[in-house]
């Protein structure tokens, strides 16, 4: 399978120059046209026999404007009667409104013409990135596509144009209701992972060295330090002594508890109800409360039990959830 080589370099100066100080959300785009002269695909069938489908021969035909964020199981579509320049800006309006308000959408999708065009409006939300040339298998709504002809658009005779719009709409919605489908079939790993800044963790109670993926604002922080630092390989947190020189070895890792009770006693709290531990379990708890579902916080936090990190992100739920609000 092929990928976008330079793919990391481009998303990181996107997000030092447009979506800079913003999270950054990745966005597929594609097209596919639904018409009269529909497709037959294979069905289930009793053994022995030998079921029949319609095939029409008419023209008419409609254009599905789709896109996908597969991290977060979004999607945004525009039923179009043409495939145009006016179309696509359509659409990439429609994108733009799905986008999250601290994000900015990388968008990726073919070469076509329209998506090209110097006339094309970009909303200021988005930054469109192409694919490679004769490349659709890098796309994953092309499998979106596949599935949704398979399951709701083949096999049948459309009896007009509005009846083409109407299935289309249909079609679009029920998938749309099946966020985690869409995340299955659109993930793309050289799209969402290989760009993330990797963070290497080698921990006692660990069979072997874990990465954590960082992005956004931690990655500049972190890149900060790295260069105040001079640290250019071994360990990333390193002791500082009290003339301000960075020592070689790692920092102990008594010392980040030291530091989280210190930091606290400074803020005016009781050091004795804070520790490193609490990072963690804090980190799920603030995960929940954002709606970040559990099994993507429990690989940046590294739990390994789900029903130890479950009851962190439960103890946020039950208090903004509507039972809480029923006493």
């Amino acid at each position: 399978m092929r990928s976008l080589k330079n793919f990391p370099a481009a998303v990181a100066e996107i997000a030092a120059g447009a979506a800079r100080g913003k999270r950054v959300e990745i966005w597929f785009q594609d097209e596919a046209r639904i018409g009269e002269k529909n497709k037959i695909t294979r069905r289930w069938a009793r053994r022995g026999t030998r079921p029949s489908a319609p095939h029409d021969q008419r023209t008419r035909s409609a254009y599905i404007f789709g896109a996908i964020c597969p991290k977060f199981g979004k999607v945004a579509a525009l039923v179009m009667p043409w495939c145009d320049t006016y179309a696509m800006t359509r659409h990439l309006a429609e994108v733009s409104r799905h986008v999250a308000e601290d994000a900015h959408a990388i968008l990726i999708m073919d070469q076509a013409g329209w998506h090209m065009s110097n006339n094309l409006i970009v909303p200021g939300n988005i930054t469109i990135l192409p694919l490679p040339a004769k490349s659709p298998e890098l796309n994953p709504v092309e499998n979106l596509w596949q599935f949704m002809r398979q399951n709701w658009l083949s096999n049948r005779v459309f009896k007009s144009y509005d009846d083409i719009v109407n299935h289309c709409c249909d079609a679009w919605r029920k998938l749309e209701s099946q966020p985690c489908r869409i995340m299955s079939i659109g993930h793309q790993k050289w799209a969402h992972e290989h760009w993330a800044l990797g963070i290497g963790i080698i921990g006692s109670g660990a069979d072997h060295d874990e990465v954590v993926y960082l992005t956004g604002r931690p990655v500049d922080a972190l890149n900060a330090w790295l260069k105040a630092a001079r640290i250019d390989s071994g360990s990333v947190f390193r002791a500082i002594d009290r003339w301000g020189n960075v020592a070689a070895r790692a920092l102990d890792p008594k010392a980040i508890n030291d530091i989280v009770k210190q930091r606290a006693e400074i803020a005016g709290l009781d050091p004795a109800e804070f520790s490193a531990q609490g990072l963690r379990s804090g980190y799920l708890t603030e995960a929940a409360n954002r709606g970040i579902p559990l099994p993507e916080a429990m690989e940046q936090s590294r739990h390994r039990s789900v029903q130890q990190a479950s009851e962190y992100c439960n103890s946020a739920t039950r208090r903004s959830g509507r039972a809480a609000r029923l006493l």
